[in-house]
């Protein structure tokens, strides 16, 4: 798919090499700097990630990669007419700076990646409210590493996606910056 000198694979911090998007290794940088310009803090100067209890992970951007959004998120995709989880964790929509690269990458609480979502040119997501929470819909390609390779589920044929996140407005945001960052 790519080549990589470093020797965390694709996912992981990699000092060289390309990809198949453009040089970015799908939102995992090599300084582990973030140039996340989002405050995660709330109006009393405390980490929202540290009043639920769990590890704030960093985002590990390359240079030429922006943060458009970070939401805590359980994405689920459509196999087989059954829903399959794909994980939860902080969800966050990257777009490579100076290029029409972007994606979402879903990293656990561990800080490994546990998916990348490559978007792309006319992506339609839709927002629905639900009883306990609120989602977005879309069709995607899902990447996940295998052996330290990028390898693309249901043979790199979309899969109908479901994104789970808090409120409606996290879902209305999630769908503004997905369509703010995907390709024009």
């Amino acid at each position: 798919f790519g080549s990589s000198s470093g020797s965390e694979g694709l996912f992981g911090a990699s000092t060289g090499g390309s990809n198949l998007f453009g040089g970015s290794a799908f939102g995992a940088g090599a300084n582990g700097s973030s140039n996340n310009d989002n405050d995660d803090n709330d109006e009393d100067g405390q980490d929202d990630g540290a009043k639920e209890g769990r590890t704030v992970v960093e985002d590990n951007l390359q240079e030429d990669e922006e943060l458009v959004l970070k939401v805590r998120a359980n994405v689920k995709c459509l196999v087989n007419k059954a829903w399959e989880s794909r994980g939860n964790g902080d969800l966050s929509v990257i777009k490579v700076k100076g290029s029409n690269t972007s994606m979402m990458v879903l990293r656990a609480d561990s800080g490994r990646v546990v998916c990348t979502i490559p978007l792309y040119k006319g992506i339609s997501p839709a927002a629905k409210e639900a009883k306990k929470n609120a989602m977005v819909s879309l069709g995607a390609i899902i990447y996940k590493e295998v052996d330290g390779e990028m390898e693309a589920e249901n043979d790199g044929k979309p899969l109908v996606c479901m994104i789970k996140v808090k409120t409606l407005d996290d879902a209305n945001s999630l769908c503004d910056a997905i369509k703010s960052a995907s390709p024009q």
